[in-house]
């Protein structure tokens, strides 16, 4: 597994999401959808916050007690829905196409996170091209794991 902390340059010159996307980088990351390639799994592992541009591979919404062994009632529990900002969030899984940064690349990375339902329009549904900005949360009795501060819909 790579960390998750410099994967913010994937998509050179790409800046914040008020600039506008070049219409080819959608459409590469359209045409290589169907590519036998790598998956690799990012992790959270260092504090920086990252950008990506991706395909939607899954979307869903996770039962968050029975998935971290907590009752609702725990501190843990109310933790980890403070912290992600919603108690029945939805989570992402998105691939992300390292042919951006470089042309030779055989794989793809996998970015799996939750994210606050108000923040998700039901456009954004599997084969969706979105860009979230994620940050890394840590939670007591869970640890690290991505959550989505924005996430938009592109095609």
């Amino acid at each position: 597994m790579r960390g998750g902390q410099n994967r913010g340059d994937l998509l050179p010159g790409l800046g914040r999401s008020s600039q506008s996307i070049d219409s080819t980088i959608v459409r590469r990351i359209s045409d290589n959808q169907n590519r036998i390639r790598e998956i690799m799994r990012i992790e959270p592992l260092g504090p920086a916050p990252v950008q990506i541009i991706g395909v939607v591979q899954a979307r869903g919404q996770p039962d968050l007690s029975k998935r971290y062994k907590m009752p609702r009632t725990a501190i843990g529990y109310d933790l980890l829905t403070k912290q992600i900002g919603d108690a029945e969030p939805l989570q992402f899984t998105v691939f992300v196409d390292e042919l951006a940064s470089d042309p030779a690349a055989v794989d793809y990375f996998s970015y799996t996170f939750l994210c606050p339902r108000h923040q998700v329009d039901r456009r954004v549904s599997k084969g969706a091209i979105i860009q979230v900005s994620l940050v890394p949360i840590d939670v007591l009795g869970v640890g690290r794991l991505w959550c989505a501060k924005t996430i938009e819909r592109l095609h």
